[in-house]
């Protein structure tokens, strides 16, 4: 073999040997490109699913009549919220019940041996939980609540915060109120104040009263109520009434209780 032909096959096969490099270099750009990419995904999906979870706020009230038990789950978030159990007792009610955004919906339980206690499971793995309350009078650590329609009783249910919010959608002949109690401990060196966050309409009365005495009739349509002659320290009954008698629309109510707190059980 000529030295020439020598060269043309060195030739041949160093250029061989670069296209293979060259391809596998190749190859393995694309595969990391492509598993880089699926990794950036998965992990915005994940930072999205994340958000959209800590996001999730439902409220629960529970209520019964003779023979029956339900739940009314308000959602106050602009998205959609799906629960897909309800606890009691160790016991699990399945389902999908799609809660809409800044809607409600009804959950009838059929769960018969249960404690009055009553979690909710959501899609995305969050727990809320309502309880039906038997026991009346103003209570340290929760809200003693009473549902009324007009003057009619409809039920008792529990809050366990200090933001309340209330979505109540007008059914024909349904005029929504309550009676809430709680004994609050004040918490801040200056005078405590409420929030009310939404607008209220003019017929719908809201009355905050603290050990028995009106200290805020909700008529001049302020946004803040200061809460004078309390002490820092000591413990107040407060009583919350909403009356919407004669009041023919959709109902949101938000009220914040600033500077202060719920009272122990041993307060």
């Amino acid at each position: 073999m000529r030295k020439n032909d020598r060269e043309g096959v060195s030739t041949v096969i160093g250029m061989a040997i670069f296209l293979v490099i060259f391809a596998m270099s190749a190859s393995y750009t694309l595969i990391w490109t492509q598993q880089f990419s699926d990794y950036s995904n998965a992990v915005k999906d994940q930072i999205e699913f994340e958000q959209m979870r800590n996001a999730e706020r439902l409220s629960v009230e529970v209520f019964k009549n003779s023979t029956n038990w339900w739940l009314n789950v308000s959602n106050p978030t602009s998205q959609v919220i799906v629960v897909t159990q309800v606890w009691s007792n160790h016991n699990k009610q399945t389902g999908e019940w799609g809660i809409p955004p800044l809607g409600w919906a009804l959950i009838d339980i059929e769960i018969v041996d249960h404690d009055n206690d009553f979690k909710l499971v959501t899609s995305r793995g969050n727990i809320f939980s309502g309880k039906y309350v038997t026991v009346g009078g103003p209570q340290p650590g929760w809200w003693d609540v009473t549902w009324y329609n007009s003057s009619i009783k409809l039920g008792k249910s529990a809050w366990y915060n200090l933001d309340i919010y209330v979505n109540w959608y007008k059914a024909n002949n349904t005029y929504l109120g309550f009676e809430a109690n709680s004994k609050l401990r004040v918490i801040s060196e200056t005078n405590p104040y409420i929030v009310i966050k939404e607008d209220l309409p003019s017929k719908v009365n809201l009355t905050i009263l603290v050990d028995g005495v009106v200290k805020k009739n909700y008529t001049d349509k302020s946004q803040i109520y200061n809460i004078s002659d309390v002490i820092e320290g000591k413990t107040y009954d407060f009583t919350i009434l909403l009356n919407t008698t004669g009041y023919d629309d959709d109902l949101e109510l938000a009220i914040a209780f600033i500077g202060l707190d719920f009272a122990k059980d041993n307060e």
